[in-house]
C-alpha cells in the first residue's frame, strides 16, 4: 500500500543510499507482471506505490501525475474484488494529487494565474470524485479534495465559499459523531478535527481549544502519523505541530530537522512557514468525552458547538 511502513521503510533506506532508482525500477518491474498477469488491481496500487517515490522521494512530479491522472480515469473493473482495489486507488490519489495541488497553489500564491490553474484543477479532482462515486456518506467524508478546496478559501478569507466545500464533509462527520455506534466514531472525531485544526490554525487559535479525545498514543492504536521520515505513528497530535498554511503534521523531532535545512520529503515544502505546537493534553478522555477548550466536554456537546459554528 501507498503509506504502508514497509514501503515508507524501504524508500527512507533506499534514498538515503542512493538506491531510489532501483527501488523505483523494482515496482514499475512488478507492475508490468501484474498488468501481463491481468491482476488489473493489483497493478493500480503498485502504480500509486510508484507515484509516491517520484514525488516524495525523487521530486519527479511529472511522473507521478502522469500515474495519478491516468488512475483517476481508468475504467471500473469488471468484477467486485478487482473493482475495491480501484477505487481504493483513486481515493488514496484523490488525497495525494490534491494535496499536491494545493501546496503548489500556496506557493504561486493568492491571486496568481498559477494558482488559479491548480485550484482549478483541484476542483475538477472533486467533481470527478463525486460523478463517479456518488455522494453516501463514506464517500463524502472520503473525498479530501472538497476539503482541501474548502481550505484554500478559508485560507484567504473567503469564508461563504470554503463552506460550500466544508459544510457536506462536517454534516456526515456530525452524523457519525451523533449516532448509537461508539465504534465509528473514530475516523470522523480525526476528520473533524483535522477540518478544524487547520481552519483554526489561520486564527492563531490556541491547540487546546481543537485537540482531539485525548487518548495516549500506543504502536496498537494510531490513528495519524508524522508526514517527515520517521514513519512515527500515534494515537493522537502530542508534541507535534500542525502548518498553519499546508496540510502537513511533523512530530518534533522531523520539525527541527526541517528548521535545520535538513531536506525531509521533496513534497515538504514548508519549514519557513509558521507551525503550531499541539502540547501534551491535559487530560485524558473517557470513553464519549473530548478535552477541548480547556474542558472536558461530552461528545454531544461537542457535536452541538460545531453544529453553532459551522452549520
Amino acid at each position: 500500500m501507498p503509506y504502508s511502513t514497509f514501503l515508507t521503510i524501504t524508500a527512507e533506506a533506499m534514498s538515503s543510499t542512493g538506491e531510489i532508482a532501483w527501488l523505483q525500477n523494482a515496482y514499475t518491474n512488478a507492475v508490468n507482471a501484474a498488468i501481463k498477469a491481468r491482476k488489473t488491481g493489483i497493478s493500480l496500487v503498485l502504480e500509486v506505490c510508484l507515484a509516491r517515490l517520484y514525488v516524495d522521494y525523487d521530486a519527479k512530479e511529472d511522473e507521478a501525475i502522469e500515474i495519478w491522472r491516468r488512475i483517476l480515469l481508468h475504467p471500473d473493473a469488471s468484477y467486485s474484488g478487482e473493482n475495491v482495489l480501484v477505487k481504493f486507488c483513486k481515493t488514496s490519489i484523490n488525497l495525494s494529487y490534491g494535496v499536491h495541488l494545493h501546496q503548489k497553489a500556496l506557493r504561486a500564491g493568492d491571486g496568481k494565474a498559477e494558482a488559479d490553474g491548480y485550484i482549478e484543477e483541484l476542483k475538477t479532482l472533486y467533481r470527478r470524485t463525486v460523478k463517479q462515486f456518488g455522494k453516501s456518506s463514506e464517500l463524502v467524508l472520503g473525498n479530501k479534495s472538497a476539503l482541501l478546496v474548502g481550505l484554500w478559501h478559508y485560507q484567504h478569507g473567503r469564508v461563504d465559499e470554503a463552506m460550500i466545500y466544508l459544510q457536506p464533509y462536517l454534516r456526515e462527520q456530525l452524523a457519525l459523531l451523533s449516532d448509537d455506534d461508539p465504534e465509528n466514531d473514530t475516523d470522523p472525531t480525526g476528520d473533524t478535527n483535522d477540518q478544524q485544526k487547520h481552519t483554526d490554525a489561520i486564527n492563531r487559535t490556541p491547540a487546546e481549544e481543537y485537540m482531539a479525545s485525548a487518548r495516549v498514543a500506543s504502536d496498537k492504536d494510531w490513528v495519524l502519523y508524522c508526514d517527515g521520515v520517521c514513519g512515527r505513528r500515534f494515537g493522537n497530535w502530542v508534541d507535534s505541530y500542525i502548518c498553519c498554511r499546508c496540510t502537513l503534521g511533523l512530530c518534533a523531532d522531523c520539525v527541527e530537522r526541517a528548521r535545520g535545512g535538513e531536506k525531509l520529503k521533496s513534497n515538504i515544502y514548508c519549514p519557513e512557514h509558521q507551525w503550531l505546537h499541539i502540547p501534551p493534553p491535559e487530560q485524558v478522555a473517557k470513553p464519549g468525552e473530548i478535552f477541548t477548550d480547556g474542558k472536558m466536554i461530552t461528545i454531544s456537546e461537542f457535536c452541538d458547538s460545531l453544529r453553532k459554528r459551522w452549520l
